[in-house]
């Protein structure tokens, strides 16, 4: 089923499922036999605390809110998502939505725009920007050319606000003139409308002029690439024309999925930009979902926290917000241990009461009393009548006992040790449900890996001449020479070589020929020029997004699931094996006998993966890896690489994921067409654009 299909019936079997569902379904019936307008609000009418009579500020507040998707496969009833959440999105300010891969933040985004979310202010203009170019509403938005892209979306603000000037007249309306709060109101509402009305004749005058200013922006130079269908662009390129929607289309709510994928370091530096200039000089709240950490430590104002079928929120940025979740993790490490000391005492007590003389009989003795004190702090009897020792985490443990924080572990150590280990790390290693296992290699070469002599490729034309070298005419004196690459060819003359054990990640601009260089290091493509010569019997896997997608939309029906998808490339293992793999990459079970389809981008990537890894390679390339996982999966990944000793060589423009691994960085210079070692890291690299 197509992927627009796919999304349509979720939207579509969502209507039913939230809290004032009915209520909303009627003000969206009423709004068709009232062109478009809206009445949701008030005393009886389904609205969450919005005012009858006064015109709402931007701010958002939505409670009762309840998400649940519902699979088209035949696999059982839907899986809740959100259950009695609040929305809470004050104007003009940055939100990051953080959560696990399939949790449903796109999810969440998505019914946002689609307007399916009952009680959300029917004034509130959305706007969301979705992953891929075939997500956004425009029909094939994948033939359009840029400017038609932004003229459409230029329109549709034009609507949008049309629409709120025809809200702001219906609430006129409704104010009585005689009274002087009345009056007031009237004069604010007048001149907002006044004010919406100029930048309406504006947009439509200025159009050219905004959407050039609005291309260079972000990055779009070169005029020539406005007038190409956005499919002949690189992914790069199309994800730079999409950040060029928001400052076309002003709308009160921005909505960004994975906005970072396909940028490259200019086009990271761009998106901060932007995502200031909207947030500030037109006021807009942004609400995205990332990865990226140091994104959101620039520019979040809120971190939304899409954990456990509700929603957290947690001012200051993603560094703030870790400091908060350890200290809430201390403070429990520190509960525990005052009440395993009250506990030994008591215990001790109990003991020492045993060895006094038996009293007369009496309702309240010493051993009954002290009993009942060990029972109150969390231990209970067992079938036996007697008091647990050894404890585990379900066992003789009352639910909610604080008791039951971290009591599989904590017995093992003493409380010493217990803080020391509060000082220095409370991180634990990452949860099953994300964890990345890599298979350890177990031959040693002694010699590179991978060496890479004079590589030049290029797509067309390549056997073009020679262009004589550049000397530097700042300087005539000098015999400097300039390196250059020559005409039609993406790169040439690197060298590159690949020692065991190593992290390398290739940095440069969008459509510098990184991925292309990736594929040639792996022997997928034959270069035009040079070789790339691998050591004896090494085993490779390779990882990119964009072939993993193009392999699973053509499947088979006997291919379903991630067992049958992998036995049939697997015949000579037997299921438990491909289990073991599975949940060795953060699968479950129930993942594991999920229609392939359905999944996640970033559980199919831990699909392709668990497969690669059957095979035990020792070299790992990966295309931009970080791209589809959530924030605790990346630190999963960081945690798995770094405990394994194979060599891994990436494409890859997540700041924080290249210093975490501790990658050799190298940059290949679009301009020049060569392969530059950088010293000092992603760091250095990141200071040449300062």
């Amino acid at each position: 089923m197509p992927t627009a299909s796919v999304l349509q019936s979720q939207l579509e079997s969502l209507n039913d499922t939230d809290t004032f569902a009915t209520a909303w379904q009627q003000a969206l019936c009423k709004s068709a036999l009232h062109d478009g307008k809206i009445s949701w609000g008030g005393r009886g009418q389904g609205g969450r605390g919005i005012s009858r009579r006064t015109f709402q500020p931007k701010d958002i507040l939505v409670d009762g809110v309840r998400l649940e998707y519902l699979s088209n496969s035949n696999q059982g009833s839907g899986r809740i998502l959100l259950e009695d959440a609040v929305l809470k999105l004050l104007a003009a300010q940055v939100y990051a939505l953080i959560g696990r891969n399939a949790s449903g933040k796109s999810t969440l985004l998505k019914r946002i725009q689609a307007g399916l979310i009952p009680g959300f202010p029917p004034h509130i203009s959305t706007l969301f920007l979705p992953q891929e170019i075939q997500s956004l509403e425009i029909e094939d938005a994948a033939q359009k050319t840029t400017i038609e892209l932004l003229k459409h979306y230029s329109q549709r603000s034009i609507a949008s606000t049309e629409k709120e000037i025809t809200l702001l007249e219906a609430e006129m309306e409704k104010l009585d003139m005689s009274s002087e709060e009345d009056q007031a109101a009237v004069e604010e509402i007048a001149d907002k409308m006044a004010r919406l009305e100029d930048d309406m004749k504006q947009a439509e005058v200025e159009f050219e002029k905004n959407m050039k200013e609005a291309l260079v922006f972000v990055g779009l130079h070169d005029a020539t690439l406005w007038a190409l269908s956005l499919s002949t662009l690189s992914p790069g390129l199309r994800k730079r024309a999409i950040l060029a929607i928001p400052l076309v289309c002003r709308s009160n709510l921005l909505l960004l999925d994975e906005p970072t994928n396909g940028l490259d370091i200019q086009g990271l530096l761009m998106l901060r930009d932007l995502i200031e200039l909207v947030s500030t000089r037109n006021q807009t709240t942004v609400l995205m979902v990332s990865h990226d950490h140091d994104l959101m430590d620039d520019v979040a104002d809120y971190i939304m926290d899409f954990f456990e079928k509700n929603l957290l929120y947690y001012p200051g940025n993603y560094s703030s917000y870790r400091i908060y979740r350890r200290q809430n993790d201390l403070h429990a490490i520190r509960q525990v241990i005052a009440l395993e000391k009250k506990r030994n005492h008591m215990l001790k007590t109990l003991e020492n009461v045993k060895k006094q003389a038996k009293p007369k009989r009496s309702k309240n003795n010493k051993v009954a009393v002290v009993r009942r004190k060990i029972e109150k702090a969390g231990i209970e009897k067992d079938e036996h009548g007697h008091h647990r020792t050894n404890q585990s985490v379900g066992s003789g443990i009352k639910t909610g006992s604080i008791n039951a924080l971290d009591a599989s572990t904590r017995r093992a150590l003493s409380t010493t040790q217990l803080l020391d280990m509060a000082k220095k790390s409370i991180a634990s290693p990452p949860d099953k449900a994300v964890q990345f296992i890599f298979k350890h290699v177990t031959s040693r070469w002694n010699e590179p890996l991978i060496v890479a002599t004079d590589l030049g490729h290029a797509y067309e034309n390549p056997s073009m001449p020679i262009v004589p070298p550049k000397r530097d005419e700042t300087n005539p004196t000098t015999n400097t020479i300039i390196a250059t690459k020559r005409d039609g060819m993406i790169f040439d003359c690197v060298d590159f070589c690949a020692e065991e054990g190593e992290r390398y990640c290739i940095l440069g601009e969008s459509g510098s020929g990184k991925s292309t260089l990736l594929r040639l290091l792996a022997k997928l493509e034959k270069p035009k020029e040079g070789s790339v010569k691998h050591a004896l019997n090494v085993d490779v896997a390779f990882l990119d997004q964009e072939h993993v997608d193009s392999i699973i939309s053509t499947l088979t029906s006997e291919e379903q699931n991630c067992i049958s998808f992998l036995a049939k490339r697997f015949p000579k293992l037997n299921e438990q094996d491909i289990r073991g793999s599975l949940t060795s990459f953060g699968l479950s079970p129930q993942q594991a006998t999920t229609n392939v389809k359905y999944l996640s981008g970033g559980e199919r990537c831990r699909l392709f993966l668990s497969g690669a890894f059957l095979a035990s390679p020792q070299l790992l390339f990966l295309d931009e890896p970080t791209a589809n996982f959530d924030v605790e999966s990346v630190e999963a990944l960081c945690h798995g690489l770094n405990h394994w000793n194979g060599t891994v060589i990436m494409v890859s423009h997540d700041t924080n994921f290249i210093r975490a691994v501790k990658a050799k960085c190298y940059a290949l210079i679009g301009d020049e067409g060569k392969l530059r070692r950088v010293e000092g890291g992603i760091d250095e690299y990141l200071r040449s654009f300062a």
